[in-house]
């Protein structure tokens, strides 16, 4: 059995794989493997068996945090500890290059709580998975709701700023996820105060069904969140799904009082001496899938 980097001839197999493990007809989209491999090659990798995929796995970088997943192994492989050589591989690589280090998983999986715990890392708060839906909503602030489906050089520019302040207040970094949404039919809504963007919600079209993004730490950032997500329930279809680490209680506590139901709830798992602020309540407004 080999463990190789993954590359695009391997697509067709990992969709394969991804039927058989989570029954997802047909199968991840290649659209959404290629956005997973480009987030970060270097730790993409597939088990072989004489050329044929056994088993996946994707990582992920954000600045100094990155997360491991999604990954999967055929279930007639599962007791050839596939997943423990690729997690191990994937650990080593990310240690190099970031300070927090974790992945999820649902908590009915029990046999993958064990593993984990056995590889080293250890359970932090819960990440709750809300339904978003449309709800009763007067605006308090006078905030412009741009939203972004391509990129511009405007929009590159306005990157830019909400790079910065995520840098500075969050430790992240997601230009690169913002190109990968809006080329894979995903859109942007960014909050503009003063000319300036203080919030921001992404929705990722092929990439993700998952609503993620982050509100500059001022005064009002629950009103700019309330007024991002009355936008997103107002302008996106479909079923929209926002997982939000329990750790973020200022964000549970608004959640509740909208009465956005929580669909699935995942455990996550932060690997030893790499989890950092995750095991520590935070009054800021981070709302980050690790989910892909």
């Amino acid at each position: 059995m080999d463990l190789c980097l993954m590359s695009e001839r391997h697509f067709p197999q990992v969709a394969a794989v991804d039927f058989a493990v989570y029954e997802s007809n047909p199968g991840r989209l290649w659209e959404n493997l290629l956005a997973l491999r480009t987030a970060l090659p270097e730790c993409a990798y597939v088990m072989l068996d004489n050329e044929v995929v056994t088993g996946y796995s994707f990582s992920k970088m954000q600045g100094d945090e990155a997360f491991i997943g999604p990954i999967a192994v055929r279930p007639e492989y599962q007791k050839a500890k596939l997943g423990t050589a690729m997690i191990l591989a994937s650990t080593e690589y990310l240690k190099q290059h970031c300070k927090i280090i974790g992945l999820e998983v649902r908590p009915l999986k029990v046999d993958n709580i064990s593993l984990y715990s056995s590889l080293g890392f250890r359970m932090g708060f819960p990440t709750l998975n809300y339904e978003v839906k449309d709800f009763p909503y007067i605006k308090k602030r006078n905030l412009e709701i741009l939203v972004l489906e391509s990129i511009t050089d405007a929009d590159d520019i306005l990157f830019d700023a909400i790079e910065s302040w995520l840098a500075d207040e969050y430790n992240l970094s997601y230009k690169a996820d913002f190109h990968s949404i809006l080329s894979l039919k995903g859109k942007i809504m960014v909050a503009v105060d003063n000319n300036m963007p203080v919030g921001f919600l992404a929705h990722g079209g092929y990439l993700s069904p998952h609503i993620w993004g982050n509100v500059k730490q001022c005064a009002d950032k629950m009103e700019i969140l309330k007024a991002l997500l009355k936008a997103a329930a107002t302008l996106l279809s479909g079923p929209l799904i926002m997982g939000v680490n329990a750790r973020y209680y200022n964000v549970i506590n608004l959640l509740t009082e909208l009465r956005f139901n929580i669909i699935f709830v995942l455990n996550r798992m932060l690997l030893d001496g790499y989890g950092g602020k995750f095991f520590n309540l935070d009054e800021g407004i981070s709302i980050r899938s690790w989910v892909g």
